[in-house]
């Protein structure tokens, strides 16, 4: 049997080290081919650009506002509008002897038509004085004027017309004793709170030339 000395030997197992490292990448021993890295980063440019174009396709969020409406210091309703929109208009509330102007936002009325929301909001019942009718009846003497109240609580009350309290004709005199409504006399102290019809009343006598004239 032929001998190698030592160091021929080390010199084969080095060039074969050597050899083996650059015929083989991986950790594993598996071969890589060349240009891979270029595939891999191809790839990942790939998907990136993908991502990019979804979310630049995505829609945009749109801030949401709330839009509070107030009546007389309380809330009556709540909504939320997403910015540049219109808000829809609630139920109207109601107020005895008042009717529902409008909704203000300060001192604009606001149009629920046209006008978007771009930021939270409270809009406000406007509410103005019913107006009513006083209508004064009688069969006998002058005729008196219908009257119309704008309801007031402290003001909105009835002037009492300006009749003869004495009527006579060729077979009767009259007497004025007031105006009722229904059974009631009326005041014209009264604040007037709906349409009402007052009726005068008279006393009737057959003896004419007892009451005296007017």
């Amino acid at each position: 049997m032929r001998k190698y000395p030592i160091i021929t030997v080390i010199l084969f197992l080095f060039t074969f080290v050597f050899v083996s490292v650059g015929c083989f990448g991986g950790d594993d021993g598996t071969e890589r081919p060349s240009g891979s890295e270029s595939i891999e980063s191809g790839v990942s440019e790939s998907l990136t650009d993908s991502e990019t174009k979804e979310t630049g396709n995505s829609e945009t969020v749109k801030t949401e506002y709330a839009v509070k409406f107030m009546s007389d210091g309380e809330k009556v309703y709540e909504i939320k509008v997403k910015s540049g929109e219109t808000t829809e208009r609630p139920e109207a509330p109601t107020k005895e002897h008042y009717f529902l102007s409008g909704w203000y936002n300060g001192d604009s009325p606001w149009n629920f038509e046209t006008d978007g929301i771009s930021s939270d909001i409270t809009l406000v019942a406007k509410w103005a004085p019913e107006v009513y009718t006083v209508t004064f009846v009688s069969e006998v003497g002058e005729k008196a004027e219908k009257q119309t109240i704008t309801y007031d609580p402290v003001n909105g009350k009835a002037v009492e017309p300006n009749i003869k309290k004495f009527v006579k004709t060729s077979a009767y005199e009259y007497e004025f004793i007031g105006w009722y409504s229904g059974e009631t006399e009326w005041s014209f102290d009264n604040i007037v709170e709906k349409n009402i019809e007052l009726v005068a009343r008279w006393n009737k006598n057959t003896a004419v030339g007892v009451l005296p004239s007017d």
